[in-house]
């Protein structure tokens, strides 16, 4: 008997100690590994690059020979005496190109110009992603707690709403202001359903962005002002985007080369062996063929075209990478000064949810015995409601600055914090 009852105080503490812990609960780092292995912006990047080395290889193929065979059978039909003869036929063909005046050259730089252009595309994809990634992570964190601070209200509303009715039930105030204790109680736990819900829609933005979805039962653990006190350095290599624009230049500039080496005539070695065989007759004696054979466009007017459109792109790519150099540094500036500012305004909400915390205090003390009016004491209690609002709000804006800080440094998700 006694050792039933051990067993089952065990299970009971096991029990216990199972609906006591915590949920789980995701973190910054885990959220941006999940990125780095599963974000559908990175798998796109990444595609890209894949196809960039398939289009280098087949730019290195055209300096090797090219093989073809052929094989045909046929039936010969006399009319006269129809009878019928049947022949067979095998050749095989060797192709070389000797000298294409640059243009397989060019085809090979444009595809290796490709090729630099999307390994830019990848790393700037992987910086514009932490900026997503970081802005909805903060707006994710600022709605979990609102949603927990509004239930604090709540249950700071229900204890206004008590003591109202108490004064009410002893004639020291009217019926008014019970009823708008009531309203403000239904309006705070209105707010908390509405927090708790874009909380759940936050996480499903969470989702779409590192390509896995969230456990629903997944709570966030972080704060939504990052550590400002980790310094991070300015990288010493130019921004992803001008690196990008860059390489988008040269990619155009190599297709513009590409397009007006059309024009070039083209010098290629063949040669062949053929074979014949009739059935009952002795097989025919092979033939072979060697020559050199030398292309010259005559007419192509798709050319003309080609090299028009590509001289726009490279123009179009020049303009926009002197713009993006000229306007980097004014985005660094920009960036560094919103930051700055956002957190001296979460300075002073901080100072004025102290103040209408104090004061909240005092008139709840003062109504209490009836030294102050309802209509007051409800004023500086919607202050402290409002004012610890503002203080989460500013702290999101803190976080979006610094994400777009981090953003104008070009940190991508494996370099920042």
């Amino acid at each position: 008997m006694e050792t039933i009852i051990t067993k089952n105080f065990i299970s009971t503490i096991l029990l216990a100690a199972v609906a006591s812990s915590p949920a789980m609960a995701l973190t910054w780092a885990e959220l941006k590994s999940t990125a780095l292995d599963h974000a559908p912006a990175l798998e796109i990047a990444k595609s890209e690059l894949s196809a960039a080395d398939a289009t280098i290889k087949s730019a290195n193929a055209q300096f090797l020979p090219n093989i073809s065979s052929s094989l045909s059978a046929s039936q010969n039909i006399d009319t006269s005496t129809h009878k019928s003869a049947n022949n067979y036929d095998a050749s095989i063909l060797v192709e070389q190109s000797l000298f294409s005046f640059g243009r397989s050259a060019a085809q090979l730089d444009a595809a290796k110009s490709g090729k630099s252009a999307s390994l830019a595309n990848l790393k700037l994809s992987s910086v514009t992603l932490r900026t997503k990634l970081a802005r909805a992570w903060a707006k994710a964190l600022y709605l979990q707690e609102l949603g927990r601070i509004s239930e604090k209200n709540i249950a700071r509303r229900e204890a206004n709403a008590q003591i109202v009715k108490l004064r009410y039930q002893g004639g020291r105030e009217n019926k008014g202001s019970v009823l708008k204790t009531e309203t403000a109680t239904l309006e705070t736990k209105t707010d908390t359903f509405e927090a708790k819900d874009n909380f759940e829609l936050s996480k499903g933005d969470l989702s779409v962005l590192i390509g896995k979805d969230i456990d629903p039962s997944e709570t966030l653990a972080g704060e939504i002002v990052p550590d400002l006190q980790i310094t991070v350095a300015k990288p010493s290599r130019e921004h992803p985007e001008v690196t990008a624009l860059h390489a988008k230049e040269k990619q155009a500039e190599a297709a513009l080369k590409e397009s007006r080496r059309k024009y070039l005539p083209d010098l290629a070695l063949s040669a062949s062996a053929r074979r014949s065989a009739t059935p009952n007759l002795p097989l025919n004696d092979p033939e072979y063929t060697a020559g050199l054979t030398l292309r010259i466009p005559m007419f192509t007017p798709s050319t003309s075209a080609d090299i028009a459109s590509a001289a726009a792109k490279r123009k179009s790519a020049s303009v926009a990478l002197k713009e993006a150099q000229s306007s980097h540094s004014q985005k660094m500036k920009s960036a560094e000064s919103s930051l700055k500012f956002a957190q001296q305004r979460l300075e002073i909400a901080n100072k004025s949810f102290d103040a209408s915390k104090l004061q909240a205090e005092v008139s709840r003390q003062r109504y209490t015995l009836g030294l102050v009016s309802f209509q007051d004491w409800d004023s500086y209690e919607s202050d402290l409601m409002k004012s610890e609002a503002d203080v989460l709000r500013c702290k999101l804006e803190v976080a979006n600055a610094h994400a777009d800080y981090i953003e104008a440094l070009g940190i991508n998700l494996e370099e920042g914090p």
